[in-house]
């Protein structure tokens, strides 16, 4: 038999064990990096958005805000945060974000300042477990000079 022959029947092998393993264990049980962002959302001074880890959608806190972000996760930890923000024309002021479960803050949060600047990051490393079906959402406080437009992009780690 040649080594090809050898590759392919070895991965043959391995294959149905794989397919019936769930997606982590097929995994190896790997960490997963979520990753989330929006670009040109106009907001006021001291606006809250909201989001889900892993998702794209902003809900504003004037259109029901935090429960309509919610996103059910399995059991885990969250950890490693690390957040970007950017405007279209410099400003000043902070952005804080925080992680929240189940409606309460977690310690997972960082704050990002700018001082005339348009581009800002900041990054957390502090971890929170979570349990199966808990709540999550992303918290973004806002409060920038003017009304800025603003874009942020973001990863969050989940074992």
């Amino acid at each position: 038999m040649n080594r090809a022959m050898v590759m392919v029947f070895a991965a043959l092998m391995v294959l149905p064990t794989l397919r019936d393993a769930g997606p982590a264990l097929a995994l190896g049980d790997a960490t997963q990096v979520l990753s989330g962002g929006n670009f040109g959302i106009s907001t006021s001074n001291g606006a809250l958005l909201w989001t889900a880890p892993g998702s794209g959608a902003v809900v504003p806190d004037i259109s029901g805000g935090e429960p309509k972000a919610q996103m059910p996760f399995p059991a885990g930890t969250l950890s490693i945060l690390k957040f970007r923000l950017t405007t279209l024309s410099p400003a000043t002021g902070t952005v804080i974000v925080r992680i929240r479960v189940n409606g309460a803050p977690t310690n997972i949060t960082c704050t990002i300042t700018l001082s005339a600047q348009s581009v800002g990051s900041c990054t957390s490393n502090v971890a929170q477990a979570i349990s199966e079906d808990d709540l999550v959402t992303v918290k973004i406080n806002q409060v920038l000079t003017g009304n800025p437009s603003i874009g942020f992009s973001y990863t969050l780690q989940f074992d």
